[in-house]
């Protein structure tokens, strides 16, 4: 009985052992991934805030609020 116990311990710890290579494999990649997410988060906060800016800029110059703004670049040739 004592060794069928001890082979089942055996097999776990291989097992473990086994996890811990796949997670220290994976570790790596998954902060890697965490930053491209994070810095994705940000990069589209800020086209988002640029977005507005401009929408508001655009407005208070055609409230006639604001001289000296002529258009956006993408409008030239329409």
């Amino acid at each position: 009985m004592k060794f069928i116990f001890r082979k089942e311990i055996d097999n776990f710890e291989i097992e473990i052992d086994q996890y811990t290579q796949i997670e220290t494999t994976l570790a790596p990649k998954l902060e890697a991934t965490q930053r491209q997410l994070v810095e994705g988060r940000s990069s589209l906060s800020a086209h988002k805030t640029r977005g507005k800016l401009l929408e508001g800029l655009m407005m208070a110059k055609e409230a006639g609020h604001i001289k000296g703004i002529i258009g956006r670049l993408g409008d030239l040739g329409k």
